[in-house]
């Protein structure tokens, strides 16, 4: 047996697709009693805590514990009860469960998702490090759209920062897959702040 996820962004920055697809080989699912997913922004020491409490394949209960220690119920916004979540019913993140408020954007930064299944008496983890970028995507395809081809004096500027903001979004994917999130942070916000710092004056 082999813990293992996947999380997906999706279009609109609203949702995240979380995602078991584990090697469930000589374990059965149905027999999880307690599945837990722990999200962990970058730079801090205390996550989001989600606790399923499953019983043969079906979730009964799912909380999530801020940073803060307070506890929220938040089983009645599921839409499907099954477990281990799939490509076709995955857990769904949003923004207000992670304080970024009601119907708010995921914020693009790197996090840490942790991921345990409970079968008595064993304790299953998988752990991956995340760059979640489609709100500093968003903002570097804007930069690259808002060219004209003008003689304005900004445009250079313009060009330059559309330019670089995407070399350096993609340096932090890269970052990513080889195992550096401390890079992939760097480069992410530099890319955000070059985006959002594009010439206006034209």
């Amino acid at each position: 047996m082999e813990l293992s996820h996947l999380v997906e962004e999706q279009e609109g920055c609203t949702q995240w697709h979380f995602i078991d697809d584990s090697d469930w080989t000589g374990v059965d699912p149905d027999d999880v009693t307690e599945a837990t997913i722990t999200i962990l922004p970058y730079g801090s020491t205390v996550g989001y805590l989600f606790t399923f409490t499953i019983g043969s394949g079906i979730i009964s209960d799912l909380t999530v514990t801020a940073p803060n220690g307070t506890i929220t119920n938040i089983f009645s916004t599921l839409t499907d009860y099954t477990y281990p979540f799939t490509a076709l019913n995955p857990f769904v993140i949003i923004g207000e469960w992670l304080g970024f408020g009601v119907d708010s954007e995921l914020q693009s930064s790197v996090y840490n998702f942790l991921y345990t299944a409970y079968v008595d008496p064993f304790t299953y983890v998988s752990t991956s490090d995340e760059v979640i970028v489609c709100q500093v995507c968003c903002c570097v395809n804007n930069a690259a759209a808002s060219l004209e081809a003008t003689d304005c004096d900004c445009q250079t500027n313009n060009l330059n920062t559309a330019v670089n903001s995407r070399i350096f979004l993609d340096s932090s994917i890269w970052a990513m897959e080889n195992g550096d999130p401390d890079k992939s942070y760097a480069n992410l916000m530099f890319a955000k702040s070059l985006c959002e710092g594009k010439c206006k004056t034209c």
